[in-house]
């Protein structure tokens, strides 16, 4: 038996910076630093912005229902 663990790629986040999450939503990169905090994938680290792009696939398949 091993201890390692595999984990599933399809599952695995990856952080995306503004230029990315925005192209991702279809915004401009100005929009993204004005509403940051107001999206629920949003992740600060000091004064960097970084968004979950699982974060971001689940927002915009739950507001397309």
């Amino acid at each position: 038996n091993s201890a390692r663990q595999t984990s599933n790629p399809a599952l695995e986040d990856r952080l995306l910076g503004v230029e990315d999450a925005a192209s991702r939503l279809g915004v401009s990169t100005s929009q993204m630093y004005r509403t940051a905090d107001d999206f629920p994938f949003t992740i600060r680290t000091g004064r960097t912005l970084r968004f979950s792009a699982l974060g971001i696939g689940k927002w915009i398949e739950k507001r397309a229902r």
